[in-house]
């Protein structure tokens, strides 16, 4: 398993994080994202290089452009791995106060979705750009029903 403290990675490939460290394993596969712009203006070519990438057949570096990056596909030794990690914390995180964790945990769904509505955004923007799609008033969140505190 290929194990790494963040020195040396290729930009763009984003391993697990596992026990405080960036993990790849052994043969690592990885899903791929590409621009909007490659899958706006080439759809189906796009879609076709997506699952090439993702299958191993393209390499990423004869992509160009067009990927904006790939993340690690955990297998079961990572997955293990994380199991393992993940218990060795529990006793030290159950020591935190209840009102740090949870306070913790909020900021993390603040910040999750500050990115969401500044990506839904940027798509309403787009779509209403090319008429795709009235603007509306109302806000990202109703358009996808998802709740807001």
């Amino acid at each position: 398993m290929v194990v790494s403290n963040g020195g040396g990675d290729v930009s763009g490939i984003y391993p697990a994080y596992i026990g405080g460290r960036d993990v790849t394993g052994d043969n690592a596969r990885f899903v791929h994202t590409l621009t909007a712009r490659a899958l706006i203006e080439d759809t189906f070519p796009s879609l076709r290089l997506k699952r090439d990438l993702d299958l191993g057949i393209t390499d990423p570096y004869a992509a160009g452009e067009r990927v904006v990056g790939a993340c690690v596909v955990a297998d079961e030794s990572m997955t293990a791995l994380a199991l393992e990690s993940a218990a060795r914390a529990a006793p030290e995180w159950s020591r935190v106060p209840l009102g740090e964790r949870v306070e913790i945990g909020r900021r993390i769904a603040e910040r999750l979705l500050e990115h969401l509505f500044a990506g839904l955004f940027a798509l309403l923007r787009i779509l209403a750009g090319e008429r795709m799609i009235p603007l509306h008033r109302r806000m990202p969140a109703d358009l996808l029903d998802i709740p807001c505190w």
